[in-house]
């Protein structure tokens, strides 16, 4: 007498049928306005003023200057994107010193400065919008 066999097909279906009737559930009960929620999640691109806000607190890095903030500080940039890189950011001290520095922008908005060389360096926190946290 023979034994009865079960195909492997009639084992496999059941499960492959079950995985793609849940994936299909999941797609349909997907709400429209994640995509939404994720573009607004973005930040906003760096702007001049935020960052001249930000490198201007930065103190004198001359030797002798006596470490003074900035009086005033112009930041350009022609790049493109949230962070904006590189950026070149001409501040001008209280003492009359005026330092042309090449800036970078972290993605925590942290941003680190340096003349040609770098020769003087300034660090500094935050340019523009915070990152969001959570």
């Amino acid at each position: 007498m023979r034994k009865p066999t079960i195909s492997p097909v009639l084992l496999v279906a059941p499960a492959l049928a079950a995985g793609v009737a849940g994936t299909a559930l999941a797609m349909t009960a997907r709400d429209p306005g994640d995509a939404f929620v994720l573009d607004q999640s973005r930040q906003s691109p760096v702007r001049p003023a935020e960052l001249e806000a930000s490198v201007i607190r930065a103190p004198n890095a001359l030797p002798g200057s006596g470490g003074g903030r900035g009086r005033s500080a112009r930041c350009t940039t022609n790049a493109g994107g949230e962070l904006r890189n590189p950026w070149t950011c001409v501040v001008r001290y209280k003492s009359g010193d005026v330092a042309r520095y090449r800036v970078t922008v972290s993605p925590d908005r942290s941003w680190r400065g340096a003349t040609k060389g770098n020769v003087l360096v300034i660090e500094g926190c935050c340019a523009g919008q915070p990152p969001a946290t959570g």
